[in-house]
């Protein structure tokens, strides 16, 4: 897929995409049977597994995919709305892999109604393996770090040291995630500006910087440390 795919794609055809990538990868895939507000793709790598969970969301606030992108100076934007949030996270996610990198990938759908995909998937699994520690992609701006309601700060102490910023938050599928599995997990930027609106648009080169960011955390001894959600 090239950048602009993640951006034009419906949510069926990237669900799709996304499979078909992670196996291409030689990643165990588990799906949903059917692609609707309430469905998951779970990736396990066959090999090399880097012991976290990369997380983004395949759904937008947008009724549908932008038929026209503008792209000027690296900044997309669309009259339909570019929805960054979070196909930049789906993005990164695909740039890790394109890297290397091997963590264990979820992608859900539902996550603008409240993380139905993601509930979905903890219905169906009570236990997760070979996860340390989660990290999603679904955060605005480009240096942002938040764990909703973990009281355990030491992963997010751990980005501040890093240079992210604490920039808070209400919801992502890591709120829903961490207290089921009880493993902490922390929401990053994505690169993306003005979410759920049509002005939302999407910078690459952050996008590009905080993919880098990610690959040199993933390849740091930060993955080899659990951090237990409280």
């Amino acid at each position: 897929m090239n950048t602009l795919d993640f951006f034009k794609f419906s949510e069926k055809k990237l669900f799709h995409a996304c499979i078909k990538v992670l196996k291409s990868y030689n990643y165990e895939v588990s799906a949903s049977k059917t692609i609707d507000d309430q469905s998951y793709i779970y990736g396990r790598p066959a090999s090399d597994i880097i012991p976290i969970c990369a997380v983004a969301h395949l759904d937008t606030v947008h009724e549908e995919s932008p038929v026209t992108i503008n792209q000027k100076n690296n900044t997309l934007t669309s009259p339909e709305g570019i929805g960054g949030d979070d196909r930049c996270g789906v993005l990164i996610i695909y740039r890790l892999l394109q890297a290397g990198l091997r963590p264990s990938v979820l992608f859900f759908t539902g996550e603008e109604q409240g993380g139905k995909g993601a509930r979905t998937f903890i219905n169906e699994y009570k236990t997760i393996e070979n996860i340390n520690w989660f990290l999603e992609f679904d955060k605005q701006g480009h240096n942002f770090v938040t764990n909703y309601d973990d009281q355990n700060d030491q992963l997010i102490n751990e980005f501040i040291d890093k240079g992210f910023e604490d920039g808070g938050g209400t919801f992502s599928d890591i709120k829903v995630l961490c207290p089921h599995f009880k493993i902490s997990g922390v929401n990053i930027s994505a690169g993306y500006f003005k979410p759920h609106s049509k002005e939302e648009f999407v910078d690459l080169n952050a996008l590009g910087n905080i993919a880098k960011r990610a690959e040199n955390i993933m390849a740091s001894d930060l993955v080899k440390t659990k951090f237990e959600y409280q």
